[in-house]
């Protein structure tokens, strides 16, 4: 199925799915997921919080990370962050 913020962009003939920056950090975080813990995933989605800034969707962001099972992942993410900052 099809993300409800994906925003559309049509092209004849068919669809091009954007993906927002919220359903990027999901991506990246399920990547480092499957490769065991990828740093490189993590710090990517660094950049997307950094770049992005104030207009990320916390509730969606929050919402996927759970239901997605990337607590773990997310926790690595903020201990990065917190020794970058």
């Amino acid at each position: 199925s099809t993300p409800s913020m994906c925003p559309t962009c049509w092209r004849a003939p068919s669809p091009w799915w954007i993906a927002t920056p919220e359903d990027v950090t999901a991506s990246k975080l399920e990547w480092s997921s499957l490769s065991g813990g990828s740093e490189r995933q993590l710090r990517d989605v660094l950049g997307i919080f950094k770049s992005c800034g104030d207009t990320l969707d916390l509730v969606y962001r929050q919402r996927w990370i759970k239901e997605l099972g990337f607590e773990e992942h997310w926790a690595a993410l903020r201990a990065i962050q917190d020794n970058t900052s």
